[in-house]
């Protein structure tokens, strides 16, 4: 929150206009000091450790096995994909648009303004809306983005774009690791969650990459920020698909459990013998 607008500051100041040769030499300074407070602040927490499987291979063999889980994973490299994207392409696209080194830094930073008071009711939230609803949700938050952004032409605009990462990541992190801890096996649990964070930020980040970056090139940016949307899209259908098809077939299980036929248990015959 912080760290992108004082960057953008800092270059708006010390380049001006000039765009054919900008000193960033501040810039990577500023990065590694907010590295070293970053790693001096991880190295105080004190993690809660979960107890290891004792079967930790059969156990992992049934995370391929089970469907719910393989769509969750599918849904993890998707989302990946698509905020690696536009985590590596949006400051470019801006540039395109013409926006100044300050607006770039704001727009990079304001998502956290965003996300800060929907981060301190998440728990509220995810328990109203439903764990696997706030999924759907998210891909909403990148549908919209993205699309957005295809369609976008004064990169302020971007300003209040930038507030659906409440839904896309803010949300979505919090639900990814409470659901992580729902459907893990036992003694899985940290490695469900390590799992997830290699999913979506390094398998979903290198492939939109190099896919991401040859459309862009190729097509342009307005084309490749609809290409995102639309494959967020269609996995919203997908998983979106699943989830009614689930609970149709729960809805249906609690029918007949209900019925009055199911309910009739027959007598025995005292004189059976």
């Amino acid at each position: 929150m912080v760290g992108p607008p004082l960057v953008g500051i800092i270059l708006d100041k010390t380049n001006g206009s000039n765009d054919n040769e900008k000193s960033y030499t501040l810039a990577f300074v500023c990065a590694i000091i907010f590295s070293v407070f970053t790693a001096f602040s991880i190295g105080i927490v004190n993690p809660k450790f979960h107890k290891p499987a004792s079967k930790i291979w059969k156990k992992s063999s049934e995370l391929v096995k089970n469907l719910n889980i393989m769509l969750f994973f599918a849904l993890l490299i998707t989302m990946g994909s698509v905020a690696g994207f536009q985590t590596t392409y949006r400051n470019w696209y801006l540039k395109e648009l013409g926006a100044s080194d300050l607006l770039t830094g704001i727009i990079s930073g304001v998502d956290a303004l965003y996300g800060i008071p929907f981060l301190c009711k998440s728990k509220w939230c995810i328990n109203k809306v439903g764990v696997r609803h706030v999924f759907i949700l998210g891909l909403l938050g990148h549908v919209v983005y993205s699309f957005s952004f295809s369609a976008m032409e004064e990169p302020w605009i971007a300003l209040i774009i930038e507030s659906t990462t409440i839904l896309s990541y803010h949300l979505f992190w919090v639900a990814v690791i409470q659901y992580s801890d729902e459907i893990a096996p036992d003694g899985l649990v940290a490695i469900m969650k390590i799992l997830a964070g290699s999913l979506h930020y390094n398998i979903g980040k290198l492939g939109s990459t190099f896919v991401g970056g040859y459309v862009m090139n190729t097509y342009g940016g307005r084309t490749a920020f609809t290409v995102l949307g639309c494959i967020a899209l269609a996995y919203t259908f997908v998983y979106g698909s699943y989830l009614i098809i689930q609970r149709l077939k729960q809805k249906k299980v609690r029918i007949t459990l209900e019925s009055p036929s199911a309910k009739e248990i027959p007598e025995e015959n005292p004189n059976f013998t």
